[in-house]
Order: structure tokens, then C-alpha cells, then sequence
């Protein structure tokens, strides 16, 4: 609930973080929750993931499930079987997230609403997946069976088998 380092690999039953954490090694854990800030140095492996603050994993994410309301940067691989973002403030990054469903939704704040901070957005090198929703979504490649991009979306290429819709704002 302070603030706390650990320079080594953890392995828990459960990770609660509520004030500032470092974890430079590898972290295995049933749940991982964080409503501070975190830094991850390794790879992060948990059944389920969910982030009220800002974590930053170096490394890649291995999850069943990935909930975050707050600010994520994944230097590596997401993959999970459902993640769901809501944007709230400034960029999330994930370089590539792998997943069977993909949710991005966007709650603008009154500072975004009186363009006193920029939109929340989401950026990814890549996003592979089963089922794609996307809003507030800057991505170089979408590749899915059912992919929605909604609005304020910039796809540069969109891959799909299945169905697909465009919001007349997104730039595809």
C-alpha cells in the first residue's frame, strides 16, 4: 500500500498493488491487481489481471483475463482469451495483443470533453483476435474474424474473415 521494490522473480497465490510497486523479475500469480502504479520487469503471467492505475510490463503479458480502467504500456505480447480497456487519460500502448475478444471503449473525462487534455487512445503495432470492438484505437494491423472499428479509430490495414464495420470517423 506504500511503496515497495522486489529484485527478483515473485510467485503468489495473489498481487495487490495500491501504492507504487517494482517487480524487476519474472511474476506468476492467480490474480494480479493494481490501483497504484507498477513496473514490471519480466514476464507477467496471471489467470486474471485488473488495472484501476498505470502499469508498465517490459515484457510480455500472459492472462485469461486483462480488465484495465487506467493507463497500460505492454512492451511485448499481450495475449488473453478477453481483455478489456476502457480509456480513460493519456496513450496505452501494448506492441501486440493476441486474443479470442478485444473490447476498447473510451470514457472522456471533462478535461478531454473542454480539450484541456488530449483524447484517451490505445496504440498497438498489432491486434489479432476472434471477436475486435474498437474506439479511440491507433493500430498499424487488425486481423480478426468480427472486427467493429468505431469511432476516433486510425487502422492503417484490417484483416478479417468474417464480419466487418467501420464508423463513418475512423480512418481505415
Amino acid at each position: 500500500s506504500g511503496s515497495g521494490k522486489i529484485h527478483g522473480d515473485v510467485e503468489a497465490e495473489s498481487i495487490r498493488i495500491n501504492g507504487t510497486g517494482f517487480i524487476q523479475g519474472e511474476v506468476s500469480s492467480k490474480q494480479l491487481k493494481i490501483a497504484g502504479s507498477s513496473t514490471f520487469g519480466g514476464t507477467v503471467k496471471a489467470d486474471g489481471i485488473d488495472i484501476s492505475g498505470k502499469a508498465v510490463m517490459e515484457a510480455d503479458c500472459e492472462t485469461e483475463t486483462f480488465l484495465s480502467e487506467g493507463k497500460c504500456k505492454i512492451s511485448g505480447l499481450l495475449n488473453a482469451d478477453q481483455v478489456i480497456i476502457k480509456l480513460s487519460a493519456g496513450e496505452s500502448y501494448a506492441r501486440e495483443i493476441g486474443c479470442r475478444h478485444l473490447q476498447v471503449t473510451c470514457r472522456k473525462g471533462m478535461l478531454t470533453l473542454l480539450r484541456l487534455m488530449p483524447q484517451p487512445v490505445l496504440t498497438a503495432e498489432l491486434i489479432e483476435g476472434d471477436v475486435i470492438e474498437l474506439t479511440n484505437t491507433k493500430a498499424k494491423t487488425v486481423r480478426g474474424n468480427k472486427v467493429v472499428i468505431g469511432p476516433d479509430c486510425q487502422i492503417e490495414t484490417v484483416e478479417y474473415s468474417g464480419d466487418y464495420t467501420c464508423d463513418p470517423s475512423a480512418s481505415v
